[in-house]
């Protein structure tokens, strides 16, 4: 479950900075 979840985070987050950045 961890696993799943940092996961979950680390690719939200990356995707937010590549947003912001972009943006």
């Amino acid at each position: 479950m961890t696993f799943s979840s940092s996961l979950d985070l680390t690719g939200s987050y990356s995707s937010a900075q590549l947003n912001w950045k972009m943006g």
